[in-house]
């Protein structure tokens, strides 16, 4: 598994360079394909056609850096992958908000590829980068891509990241309060435990529904009627959690697809 390179400071740049091809004994330059050089350690990153744009790492931190120095997100994670292929910068917005009082954050990724291989992509996600496999997984989430084409760095600036914000937020407050006027059957609560957590019969998932379910009906601002009352369950749940939490890992993913299974019922 390649693990990622968070001590990579992303200072370093690329350069395309000429190919050669030998035919028949003779060396030729080859115009339709370019090298990826790593420019400070001398490595090929790739292969590229000539019409590939390059876009540097200093242009992608210039997205993100300048709001961090405004006190308006903070960097949490920034790396490369498999000596610099691929790279990344997320951060976490400050100015977390409230949804029917469940306290929601926000995070920006964006990634991008020196091998010729992917796209720059910009988005919101919970995924913390840390091998390729979550690398892969991030992109999934990320709504926005730009092909490495002539053009691409106009595309690429603040306003970008101002977009995703208040996007995200549109759409996530817009869910969640569409729940509070969804009221819940009996076997719709079960079905929508079961999609969650799973229906095998163990000490730890009836343990775990339980708890839930008291939240559900007893939690602070729920009397166990609506899908909002459900959710509020699950967040609190895992607020409460030594362990787990609504906004990474585990916990994450439940709450978001409690989130989903919820506003499909």
């Amino acid at each position: 598994m390649f693990l990622a390179n968070n001590q990579d400071n992303l200072t370093w740049t690329v350069s395309k360079h000429p190919t050669y091809t030998k035919v028949n004994g003779v060396w030729s330059k080859d115009d339709n394909h370019q090298r990826i050089i790593r420019d400070d350690f001398k490595t090929t990153l790739g292969y590229v056609s000539g019409e590939y744009e390059l876009v540097q790492n200093h242009q992608l931190a210039g997205m993100i850096e300048p709001l961090e120095d405004e006190g308006f997100l903070k960097i949490t994670n920034r790396g490369s992958l498999q000596g610099g292929k691929k790279v990344f910068w997320q951060a976490e917005l400050l100015d977390d908000f409230n949804i029917c009082d469940y306290q929601h954050k926000s995070y920006i990724t964006i990634t991008s590829s020196h091998d010729g291989n992917g796209h720059v992509s910009i988005g919101t996600g919970n995924i913390r980068v840390i091998c390729m496999n979550t690398f892969h997984q991030i992109n999934q989430q990320l709504d926005k891509k730009f092909k490495h084409k002539l053009g691409v760095e106009e595309k690429l600036n603040l306003d970008q990241i101002f977009e995703f914000v208040v996007k995200e937020r549109r759409i996530y407050q817009s869910q969640v309060e569409s729940l509070d006027n969804k009221f819940l059957s009996p076997s719709q609560l079960d079905l929508c435990l079961d999609k969650v957590f799973g229906t095998k019969e163990t000490t730890t998932t009836n343990n775990l529904k339980n708890q839930i379910l008291h939240l559900y009906t007893n939690g602070e601002g729920n009397n166990g009627r609506t899908a909002y009352d459900l959710f509020s369950g699950v967040t609190d749940y895992y607020s409460n959690s030594n362990s787990k939490t609504p906004l990474f890992g585990v916990g994450f993913k439940n709450t978001q697809q409690m989130l989903k299974t919820l506003l499909a019922v």
